[in-house]
């Protein structure tokens, strides 16, 4: 009895109005990280590409470069949790980007979202790049 009585207690809290959102990871067009770019401070972008990707096809300007999509350092994104971060990989194809997403919304960063057309989209569609050496 006492089992049952706590799994509703628990269910019961779940359910408050007042508790927080729950928190998803967003989907961004590359017109609207287009339009981000010209802001100020206004997003993160998060690369999760490998080496000879970034070579071939360029970053994103500003970009954190991640060292690995699922087993980077928290360190290596903003401090700032509540700052806008865009996760990208290479192209739709490609779930990396939300995988590396899920492990900083799982750590608390509460403004995730992912361009799923990648640098592959963002470059066909003629968007600035930054190359790296």
């Amino acid at each position: 009895m006492k089992v049952g009585v706590l799994a509703v207690a628990v269910l019961v809290a779940g359910c408050d109005s007042n508790s927080s959102k729950s928190l998803t990871i967003g989907e961004v067009t590359i017109t609207e990280v287009e339009t981000l770019l010209t802001k100020e401070n206004a997003f993160v972008p998060v690369d999760v590409n490998g080496a000879m990707v970034r070579k071939e096809f360029g970053i994103l300007p500003g970009a954190v470069l991640l060292s690995h999509y699922k087993k980077y350092k928290l360190s290596e994104l903003p401090k700032d949790k509540a700052k806008n971060l865009i996760f990208y990989c290479s192209n739709e194809s490609c779930g990396a980007s939300h995988q590396a997403a899920q492990v900083a919304l799982n750590a608390g960063y509460s403004n995730v979202d992912v361009l799923s057309a990648g640098i592959m989209g963002w470059s066909k569609a003629k968007k600035p790049t930054s190359s790296i050496q």
